[in-house]
């Protein structure tokens, strides 16, 4: 009689195993979807962020003309803290303050003079770039002498920030 039940016992010890098994391959299956689910998900999101870039760099533009064209100097007005970054607003406005603007032309817009109703109405973001914490989204202006220029931007604890703009113009030294 005690020989009986250990044959039931090793019987169902073999079919427990069995069953061990085909639980630990649907679980290491179901991890599998689960986490490239979860990859492609926020995949997707970081790509509709990236996408997003290119609108905002379009919507501080269109604010940052009018400011201008309706006689405010956007670098000092506050609400330029919802589009750049507040160290980059700070260094502007100290090197404002001692008239040392770098590159001698408005640092957003990388020109002196404008056609303000044309770049209003041909503000045009590129394909955004991705280097390690920055994401460059070219812009250009204009629908004649269209003028580019690149935004760096970079994540903040509140949303992105630009925290840079350059021209595409070629190099040339400060004397010239």
């Amino acid at each position: 009689m005690g020989f009986i039940p250990a044959k039931r016992i090793e019987r169902k010890s073999r079919r427990t195993s069995c069953i061990d098994v085909i639980e630990a391959s649907m679980k290491k299956t179901l991890s599998f979807w689960l986490a490239g689910f979860l990859m492609a998900f926020s995949c997707a999101s970081y790509a509709d962020a990236l996408t997003s870039l290119g609108l905002q760099a379009k919507q501080f533009y269109v604010w940052y003309i009018n400011k201008q064209v309706n006689q405010v100097f956007p670098l000092l007005d506050r609400e330029i803290g919802r589009y750049v970054d507040a160290a980059t607003i700070e260094s502007l406005r100290r090197d404002y303050r001692r008239d040392q603007l770098p590159g001698g032309a408005d640092y957003f817009l990388k020109a002196q003079d404008y056609d303000e109703r044309d770049w209003l109405a041909h503000i045009k973001p590129g394909r955004p770039l991705t280097f390690s914490e920055a994401v460059v989204v070219p812009v250009s202006f204009g629908s004649r002498s269209e003028v580019t220029v690149l935004v760096f931007f970079t994540k903040r604890h509140d949303g992105w920030k630009i925290i840079k703009v350059d021209d595409m113009l070629p190099y040339s030294s400060p004397g010239n």
